[in-house]
């Protein structure tokens, strides 16, 4: 590259390392516009590796390749071959770097780049990356004292090694899984190699008084790198050993499953004397801190691995040769941390038993606890565990982990509702927090040894309900902790505890008490009714869970807080879903549970507890109904004020919409109360910038709104009215592609409402939307549009929707994609066009025929017979794709009211195609008519009854299930006899061309005899003669 190419890149790289804004801006947009020329990311990363150059710069350097280039890297304007055999070879000379941030940063970029090119286009990697390993580790351990070159370059190396194999191992092809069976056969015994002779120098040589000598840290940051590498490459082999083809590996795999679990003990007890030691001396330097530091987490990092291949394959895990003494080991180490002083265990890498040691000890006994349950198909009575260690487990976690910490109630104190938002998090993820993850220790043991725990836990259970309420915390805590065991062993104890007398007797009286150490208690209670009411069959029914709610709910007393009122509020929604629900006895509780949850609400001052509340409204309103009524001014009279204080907050906002959604519902045809409201709701929510977020819910609500409406105008002068958002629905229908669905049931809404109302006032733009959305839509939408404006004709006068059709274009392309050789619409929506022009012709056949002429000339260029033709033949082609009765009907009455019309070129049809058509529905679709019967004449026995009118499960239970039958039962085609129908068209057609002999003559006369014949016969059986 030419000098001044790379001059011209060193300065734009410089610049924008400078505390100049204008210059930094500047540099970058120059920057961003070399970056498009090839050649360019070689010299950013040539700069990075030369020393010379300031740090900053060359930082900036190797970060612009990491996220830019290596994102370029198939791109060949940005690397040729040349380019890239330059940085594969450059990628080398960073193993000696000094700089801890750019050595990470070209390690990621050549794993990035090995994911892509090894082994094709760089088989040499690994092998140059063992040749260094190996040479380094000669002389490192040749020296009396380790070379600190050595070491660097070591740990470099191994860095770069683990973020390759941590990409090859995520590329999930066969090619991948070739590519690793190859790498861990290359890499297993080196690697095996360098991490034994490392784990060995740090057992020998790791004390208090080498902790902070700079070659110690190494050694353990090597060692670390070494046992991340190959455990890598055997949690990959372990995951393949179901296969026949990997079979073969499981000795190596066993191999370092032994090794791994000879070494985490000794340096766990190494750990804990280090970190004893340590307690007792003086203060430690940094260097110390930082060594201990990196030793826990290389500590911690056997526990991983475990746990993967625990996860992985429970069953071959626990039959490894020494599985069982690993998991009672872990077990132990919950013991020893359950024995000691609470303060001992903690997030600190400093804490004699680390939060993450334990967690990772309970998930580990988890997973492996079926494997030697009872229950287990083939065990041994020898492998169960015993009664004596179940039983010691539980009472374990019920003391130690499942009761709330100290730092739990300080972090409560300090921000009630923020340790709640906290609590709610952690509970899903519970495999890096403790009392989560001791939860599902104990709902494990409570599934897997029920006999042995279910008794235990009832006992303790049935102490706490007979005892008198404590004010001694450590007693309220232990009791707190019994009702989290008792909520999540539910399912198991339901039958045996008796929870309509713990209500009654128990936490009535707890959840009055004035103390307020008891809200404790009180929050615990919320939770245990909620998981009762919900996933317990029968449902406690008496008034008592709404009272005890109610008072949670409601008490701002010194023995409540907010989260206290957070939990209740959750608690009531899995109470007000439960399948059993009982409005009659919820009634009297409604009013006062809607007023204290809006404020609930109110007081919340973040999203996540704003959310839950609304959530719970929207669950209350939803089981409540039309009992709801009453409280529409109540609900709706602080929404503007929280939809305008969320600020950013598009989730929160999300949940007010699906609130007033569930209102709308609930209310049905009251819902007029709430039209200020949803209007400027829907109109806000549907336009940017906050589409982007919050347009589906919009949707629904605007869906809800029309769906429950009796009317689109505005209830009274001055208020908001549903119809005045229709230019914006008509808008949406012909842009936004990705909700078109939902914006066409919105729009079909409107039609079922007032359709002459709204083609009057917006056809053109109705018909100018269809018509652009048609090119474009997916064949279901393409359908369902058409429908919508088979409906729309069925409902409303031709003189409302024709001119819209001509202007819009919408009629010619319908013709047009119909009749054309050419056209790429799929037959099932060709269907629809057809049907369309039926329900036209049915409707106002002389403005069909208009429109046809009006088209002919300007649009097609052709005359209008040859238009009629290919219609006809298009008609006659689609009606074998018709299977149902009644699109096959519609099109008899459609090609009937067009002979009607006295048309020459269908009029020459009648005796064969249309002649044909009829014949076929006649014969499939048998009616009658009783005069007799004034309420209903027509009998259709082709129809199976009403219920062949479909209504989609979100409008059912809604006013627009009345309008969507209340339109089908008015469908001439289920309202007019079929023969009556046929003899009155052909009765106009005969009118039409001159009486019955020109008929005859001119048309008749020139069909099969048999086919007329028949016809008369059919028509005579029908009606009468013809």
């Amino acid at each position: 590259m030419a000098m001044d190419r790379s001059t011209e890149i060193f300065a734009a790289i410089s610049g924008a390392t400078t505390q100049d804004p204008a210059r930094v801006q500047a540099a970058t947009e120059a920057l961003q516009k070399l970056e498009s020329e090839a050649g360019t990311f070689n010299v950013l990363y040539s700069i990075a590796a030369q020393r010379s150059v300031p740090l900053d710069v060359r930082k900036l350097a190797i970060i612009r390749m990491k996220n830019v280039g290596v994102a370029s890297w198939r791109r060949r304007s940005a690397f040729t071959p040349d380019h890239k055999v330059e940085v594969r070879n450059g990628s080398m000379t960073f193993l000696d770097e000094p700089d801890d941030t750019i050595a990470r940063y070209n390690s990621l970029i050549v794993a990035k780049i090995a994911r892509i090119d090894f082994p094709a286009q760089w088989p040499t990697l690994i092998d140059g990356l063992l040749s260094v390993l190996q040479s380094n580790l000669d002389l490192y351990f040749s020296a009396p004292s380790p070379p600190p070159q050595a070491g660097l370059v070591l740990r470099r190396a191994l860095d770069v090694l683990n973020q390759v194999i941590k990409e090859l191992v995520a590329k999930r092809t066969p090619e991948g899984s070739k590519t690793m069976a190859q790498l861990t056969t290359a890499l297993a015994a080196p690697l095996g190699i360098f991490y034994e002779r490392y784990t060995t120098r740090v057992m020998e040589s790791l004390n208090l008084n080498t902790l902070a000598i700079p070659e110690m840290t190494e050694a353990i940051v090597i060692t670390h790198l070494s046992f991340k590498c190959l455990s890598k490459l055997m949690v990959w082999l372990w995951s393949k050993l179901q296969s026949k083809d990997f079979a073969e590996g499981e000795p190596l795999v066993l191999g370092f499953f032994k090794s791994a679990t000879m070494v985490v003990q000794p340096f766990h007890e190494l750990r804990l004397n280090l970190v004893k030691a340590i307690r007792r001396a003086p203060a430690q330097s940094p260097a110390a801190k930082a060594t201990l530091d990196i030793f826990t987490r290389h500590v911690r990092q056997y526990g991983q691995v475990f746990r993967r291949m625990a996860v992985g394959n429970t069953g071959r895990f626990v039959a490894f040769p020494g599985s069982t003494d690993l998991v009672l080991f872990y077990w132990g180490i919950v013991l020893q941390a359950a024995n000691d002083d609470p303060k001992m265990t903690s997030d600190e890498s400093d804490a004699l038993y680390p939060t993450q040691y334990i967690v990772q000890a309970l998930a580990l006994m988890k997973d492996t606890l079926p494997q030697w349950s009872p229950t287990k198909k083939g065990i041994s009575p020898e492998q169960v565990l015993s009664p004596d260690f179940v039983q010691t487990a539980v009472q374990l976690l019920l003391t130690r982990f499942l009761p709330l910490t100290p730092s739990d109630l300080e972090k409560w104190s300090l921000d009630s509702e923020e340790w709640t938002n906290e609590e709610a998090a952690e509970s899903g993820a519970w495999e890096y927090d403790l009392r989560p993850c001791a939860e599902r220790v104990l709902i494990v043991l409570s599934a897997r040894y029920a006999d042995f725990v279910l008794p235990f836990i009832q006992a303790r259970f049935a102490e706490v309900t007979q005892n008198a309420l404590s004010s001694d915390l450590s007693v309220i805590l232990q009791e707190e902790a019994i009702y989290c065991a008792i909520g999540n062993t539910i399912h198991h104890i339901k039958d045996t505890v008796d929870f309509e007398s713990w209500i009654r007797s128990t936490v009535v009286p707890q959840v009055q008490s004035p103390n307020p150490d008891h809200r404790v208690l009180k929050r615990r209670i919320a939770w245990l009714i909620g998981r009762w009411m919900s996933q317990c069959t029968p449902r406690i029914t008496s008034p008592h869970v709404w009272q005890v709610l109610a008072h949670l709910l409601s008490d701002r007393g010194e023995s409540s807080d907010l989260a206290v009122r957070l939990m209740a509020a959750t608690a009531l929604q899995e109470c007000v879903d439960a399948m059993e629900f009982n409005l009659e006895v919820f009634r009297p509780f409604l009013s006062g549970f809607v007023v204290e949850l809006l404020q609930l609400m109110d007081e919340a001052e973040t999203s996540a507890a704003k959310l839950r509340v609304a959530t719970t409204l929207s669950s209350v309103v939803a089981m409540a109904g039309v009992e709801v009524v009453p409280l529409i001014p109540t609900i709706v009279a602080p929404l503007p004020q929280l939809w305008g204080g969320t600020h950013e907050d598009s989730t929160f906002r999300a949940a007010l919409l699906a609130l007033v959604t569930c209102l709308v519902n609930a209310s049905r045809e009251h819902s007029v109360a709430l039209t200020d409201v949803v209007v400027p709701l829907v109109r806000e929510s549907m336009t940017p910038p906050l589409s982007t977020s919050l347009d589906q819910d919009g949707l629904a609500l605007w869906l809800a709104a029309l769906r429950n409406a009796t009317a689109i105008d505005a209830p009274a002068p001055g208020r908001a009215a549903l119809v005045d958002l229709f230019p914006l629905a008509a808008k949406l229908l012909g842009e936004n592609l990705d909700l078109l669905g939902s914006i066409i049931s919105v729009v079909k809404s409107y039609i079922l409402i007032d359709s002459p109302r709204i083609l009057q006032a917006f056809g053109l733009e109705l018909c100018t939307a269809v018509r652009a959305l048609l090119p474009q839509a997916m064949a279901p939408n393409s359908k369902d549009a058409l429908l919508m404006l088979n409906a729309a004709v069925q409902s409303a006068p031709s003189a409302v929707w024709a001119e819209a059709m001509h202007r819009s274009g919408l009629f010619a392309y319908l013709l047009q994609e119909l009749i054309s050789e050419k056209t790429k619409v799929p037959v099932t929506t060709l269907v629809e066009h057809v049907l369309l022009f039926a329900r036209m012709l049915i409707c106002d056949p002389g403005v069909f025929v208009h429109l046809m002429n009006a088209t002919a000339g300007p649009e097609f260029n052709r005359q209008e017979t040859r238009l009629y033709e290919g219609l006809l033949d298009q008609v006659w082609n689609k009606f074998d794709s018709m299977a149902q009765p009644q699109p096959r009907k519609l099109l008899a009455m459609g090609l009937a009211a067009f002979i009607g019309t006295g048309r020459p070129e269908v009029l020459g049809r009648l005796v064969t195609e249309v002649f044909n058509v009829w014949l076929d529905v006649l014969g499939e679709m048998k009616e009658a008519v009783d005069p007799e019967n004034a309420d209903n004449p027509l009998t259709l026995y082709w129809r199976k009854s009403e219920k062949d009118i479909v209504i989609d499960g979100d409008v059912e239970g809604t006013i627009e299930e009345s309008r969507v039958k209340q339109l089908a039962e008015r469908d001439p085609v289920l309202t007019q006899q079929l023969t009556t129908y046929l003899a009155a068209q052909l009765a106009q057609a005969e009118a039409v061309v001159g009486g019955r002999a020109a008929l005859e003559a001119q048309y008749l006369s020139k069909g099969d005899p048999t086919t007329i014949e028949a016809m008369q016969k059919a028509l005579r059986e029908g009606m009468g003669k013809f």
